[in-house]
């Protein structure tokens, strides 16, 4: 009677094991992710810089916890571009996230502050993203894909056709940070989701129009007076051909009236000056052009100086967002 007993406990003993081991492997499955996130966030010790970076986007919850799971840091030029590769030769790179670390290249431009905050919100959410369940997903593709049909712009159709090229299978990644940073009144459960990574999406959104519009002005501006340029130069043109066509006939009626005067054609005094003052008065006129047509090339001149400097101020603002240009080696 005693051996079966045994036997039984032995057997109970090795059930329990096998339990113990599935409930292992459940956790592992299931649990490790957002374990090996706790023990990475409580190793993890932000910089002065990264923590700002953080509060000036206003993460909190699910935000600043997964922004410092992927140990975000801040690069300058040589040490960013060995991490986040250029895709394409004209689209520069802001950040970018390899499925474990978060890198955000350092700018320095006054004029775009805020744009390394709307690029670590961004990088955090593609985090996030990263962690959701398929069923959450599931939930947000058609709310992403209604709120991009509502909102894209044609610069944004633009941006999302890179995407598509360069990160295949990507689309609601990148809709799910781009509408969370950059898209102000979003549908009403897109707002609750997002609220679990910011206190305040609408200071984002703010950071990232701020800036946007230092590249909005600078392209409008040299866009209007690309347009004034091009508008004066036809003008001078158009005045130049005439006055040039006016000279001409001038110059033959002059030398008419020169011929003519020698060989005695006028009969009275009064029909030599009269003629004379008709020619004196089509000489002022065309004086009176030409003194025109130089003041416009004069303006012509200045806007062209004040294009040019356009130009090269918002061919600065592009280079201090781009990476690929490494600072001068100092002596």
């Amino acid at each position: 009677m005693k051996k079966p007993q045994k036997r039984n406990q032995i057997g109970a003993i090795g059930n329990i094991s096998v339990l113990i081991a599935l409930v292992l492997v459940l956790i592992g499955i299931f649990l490790w992710p957002r374990l090996e996130d706790h023990i990475t966030v409580m190793r993890y010790e932000p910089t002065p810089e990264i923590a700002a970076i953080a509060d000036r986007a206003t993460m909190v919850g699910d935000g600043r916890f997964y922004f410092y799971a992927s140990q975000p840091v801040l690069e300058g030029t040589q040490i960013f571009n060995s991490y986040c590769n250029r895709r394409e030769e004209k689209s520069a790179i802001l950040g970018c996230y390899d499925g474990k670390t978060i890198y955000i290249f350092d700018v320095t431009e006054e004029r775009l502050s805020g744009i390394e905050e709307v690029t670590a919100a961004h990088e955090m959410l593609h985090a996030a993203y990263d962690r959701l369940s398929k069923e959450r997903i599931s939930y947000l593709e058609p709310l992403l894909q209604a709120e991009y049909d509502k909102q894209a712009s044609d610069e944004l159709k633009e941006r999302m056709a890179y995407y598509d090229r360069t990160e295949p299978g990507q689309h609601f990644n990148e809709l799910h940070s781009i509408i969370g940073t950059e898209m102000a009144n979003i549908s009403p459960e897109l707002e609750t989701h997002y609220r679990k990574y910011f206190s305040d999406r609408a200071a984002v959104v703010g950071l990232h129009a701020s800036y946007s519009s230092a590249f909005q002005e600078s392209a409008r501006k040299i866009e209007q007076l690309a347009t004034e340029l091009n508008d004066l130069a036809e003008s001078i043109n158009r005045s130049t051909e005439e006055y040039n066509q006016r000279s001409a006939a001038l110059n033959a009626d002059i030398q008419t009236f020169n011929q003519r005067a020698e060989s005695g054609f006028y009969r009275t005094q009064a029909a030599f000056d009269a003629e004379r003052a008709q020619l004196v008065n089509r000489s002022e006129q065309l004086n009176a052009e030409r003194q025109q047509i130089e003041y416009n090339l004069a303006a012509y001149e200045g806007k062209l100086q004040e294009y040019k400097a356009l130009t090269s101020e918002a061919e600065d603002l592009q280079n201090s967002i781009d990476s690929s240009l490494a600072p001068a080696p100092a002596i």
